[in-house]
């Protein structure tokens, strides 16, 4: 993401970047930290001028995404990512799974619209529906007490996959292509 910037003046002398008023920038979990284009260009597949302005991808999408396209098989349960092969193509949907950013002791789960923040250090939790507040300023966890602790309890459950990670090697919890990743499954509440 691009680097913040503090007036008018810095934005227009920062070469890293403008995060176009969403909070955060490089370094950060926030919106302006994360979010970045991604455009899809394939004459005859992919519909000419289609926007997605909802979908939510990761870098981690790729090997999976790629491999249902190209008809290659591979072993799903030793990667994380998702095959998001129909947003590519034109689609608008959510993830199928919850994805989670950490970054030191901050952690982030977004899925569907909603993205929850959990600071452990205070136990503070703040949760932002990011189709009318993609800039995360307005903070509604008590009025959707029911989705906070739902996104909590699953972040809470990474958080402790990770961190056990660490904590037996006394390396932080890098991917270990020999074995499977714990499925984490999305939150259980109505959207």
């Amino acid at each position: 993401g691009p680097a913040p910037a503090g007036s008018k003046t810095d934005e227009l002398r920062n070469m890293l970047g403008y995060a176009g008023g969403l909070r955060g920038g490089k370094g950060t979990i926030y919106e302006g930290g994360v979010r970045i284009p991604f455009i899809v260009r394939w004459p005859g597949m992919v519909p000419a001028g289609k926007i997605n302005e909802h979908s939510i991808m990761s870098a981690l999408d790729w090997l999976p995404t790629l491999c249902s396209i190209s008809g290659v098989s591979y072993n799903e349960d030793l990667f994380e990512g998702e095959d998001l092969s129909d947003i590519w193509l034109g689609s608008d949907r959510s993830r199928v799974n919850p994805m989670y950013w950490a970054r030191g002791r901050n952690n982030a789960i977004v899925y569907d619209k909603w993205k929850l923040f959990y600071f452990p250090d205070t136990d503070v939790s703040e949760l932002y529906d990011l189709e009318v507040d993609p800039g995360e300023f307005n903070d509604v966890s008590g009025d959707n007490v029911e989705v906070t602790n739902a996104l909590l309890e699953r972040l809470k459950q990474a958080i402790s996959v990770n961190y056990g990670k660490q904590k037996r090697s006394g390396k932080p919890a890098f991917f270990d292509p020999t074995k499977p990743l714990p499925k984490i499954r999305p939150p259980n509440f109505e959207l």
